[in-house]
């Protein structure tokens, strides 16, 4: 029952989600500095530094623009979670639509290695015509451990190096069946009364990356990512069921999963003298290089961003991620982190078919 076109963002390459990185049109490969660098390119960990974000977390909101013109805020203060839920439903439109999205982990690097632990929770809703209510829902939880290592080659001091790493994540991702609406309220009314299937499923998934530091601040870069990263997944009638029990299962399948191979590019001049005023960053990221065969393939790859951190606390981004305009901001008040940004995805069959704006508030509370 894991064959349709409800499921098919469940077969996504997993990537936590940051409101920095979707502020800036979803750039991030040659862009270094923070403490879950490492995550979006493993050769970040080739710079010695000490960075940790502990608790880090982010809340993404799917239609929000739709969803602000509804009676949700109305149900939500009532406290009817089930008729709020039902109000966000509504907005919902023609094929594949994300939901809801919660990402809480954990960053740290110390020196030249790097360990984060992630957890992420999506909402997802395939419609086979334009009502909510024959829509299909389902729901998916991964669990990221990820193991980084990096080093750095010394070609001219301060004007020439190579940077390379490479990260290998424990994946554990389980989603359910698909769901009707009913079922979906009812999760929220009273989720023991609900029976869900799931289906299960762990790889350990390797990235590895390099970044070439050019003078005057230009940083190139490249990464393979989902390097044996074949899933191997199980069945289960009921959620109950789900114990580590391999007696309990139902089936058992594996899924392949294909290497994909992205390059970034970044800008990020020294002021001197000036960089507590301004710190500026450009970014250009092109994702999946092989499987760009036209010229609409490369448009639909090509993210771009630009970030100026103002006085070392406000950060003001702006990018362009498969055709759409972000924007975002962030505000540093140590220990306090916190982000926002507003963007939009593709989500159509077709470049610039269907895209749905979401709304993103990050939040960390210790941050380096």
């Amino acid at each position: 029952w894991t064959d349709g076109p409800q499921y098919r963002l469940t077969e996504e390459l997993y990537q936590p989600t940051s409101a920095r990185v979707t502020a800036m049109g979803g750039s991030s490969l040659a862009v270094e500095g923070y403490a879950d660098s490492f995550l979006s390119n493993p050769a970040a960990l080739g710079d010695y530094a000490f960075r940790f974000s502990l608790p880090a977390m982010t809340v993404t909101v799917f239609h929000p623009t739709d969803i602000s013109r509804g009676g949700f805020f109305d149900h939500a203060k009532e406290g009817d979670w089930a008729g709020a839920l039902d109000e966000y439903l509504r907005v919902l439109t023609y094929g594949q639509n994300e939901v809801q999205r919660i990402d809480v982990g954990a960053n740290l690097q110390l020196g030249h290695l790097g360990l984060s632990v992630q957890t992420q929770e999506r909402l997802f809703g395939y419609l086979p015509d334009s009502s909510y209510v024959d829509g299909a829902y389902v729901l998916e939880d991964t669990t990221a451990l990820t193991l980084g290592l990096g080093f750095r080659l010394t070609f001219v001091e301060d004007l020439l190096s190579l940077d390379l790493g490479t990260n290998v994540q424990l994946l554990y991702q389980f989603y359910s069946r698909q769901m009707d609406r009913h079922t979906v309220e009812a999760l929220v009314d009273d989720p023991d009364s609900v029976k869900m299937p799931i289906t299960t499923g762990w790889s350990l998934p390797v990235t590895v990356g390099a970044t070439l530091h050019a003078p005057w601040g230009f940083n190139v870069s490249t990464v393979a990512r989902g390097i044996n990263g074949k899933v191997y997944c199980k069945r289960y009638e009921d959620f109950e069921d789900w114990d580590f029990d391999d007696s309990l299962k139902d089936e058992e399948f594996t899924r392949k999963a294909d290497v994909r191979y992205d390059g970034g590019l970044s800008w990020q001049p020294e002021i001197f003298g000036f960089d507590w005023v301004a710190e500026p960053v450009l970014s250009l990221d092109l994702v999946d290089i092989s499987g760009i065969e036209e010229s609409e393939d490369l448009f639909e790859r090509l993210y771009a961003g630009a970030q100026v951190r103002l006085l070392r606390t406000v950060n003001l981004r702006a990018g362009l991620g498969q055709g759409y305009l972000s924007v975002g901001a962030g505000l540093d008040l140590a220990p306090l982190h916190l982000d926002i940004s507003y963007w939009r995805r593709e989500y159509g069959e077709t470049f610039l078919d269907k895209s749905i704006d979401a709304l993103s508030f990050s939040f960390t509370l210790f941050s380096k």
